[in-house]
């Protein structure tokens, strides 16, 4: 080979050497950069899954203490139902009893 073309192929060899370096450079610069939001997709992830956990446990406290008043209040309704039962079984037996006791002074 001439020194020429030794020299010419060198050249490109040095060329394709500069290229492959410039490309290896930049391939670990996007996967740095990949790799950055990629931890910051997780951490996003991460707090997202936090806050969902967070939210549920409330949703799920909120439920509970609105099924429990629900229950108070079906006892209570229950037991003031049962009073006015009593109240009206009660005022039926007085006005019962005045209806008999009204009969008998009209028969006198």
């Amino acid at each position: 080979m001439e020194s020429s073309a030794i020299r010419e192929y060198a050249r490109q060899l040095d060329a394709w050497a500069g290229s492959a370096n410039a490309k290896m450079l930049r391939a670990a610069e996007l996967e740095s950069k990949r790799s950055a939001v990629g931890a910051k997709l997780s951490k996003l992830l991460r707090d997202y899954a936090v806050e969902l956990d967070k939210w549920a446990a409330s949703a799920n406290a909120k439920m509970k203490a609105a099924a429990q008043a629900q229950d108070k209040a079906l006892a209570a309704g229950s037991k003031q139902s049962q009073l006015i039962r009593e109240y009206a079984e009660s005022l039926n037996a007085w006005a019962l009893a005045a209806h008999v006791k009204m009969k008998k002074a009209a028969g006198r």
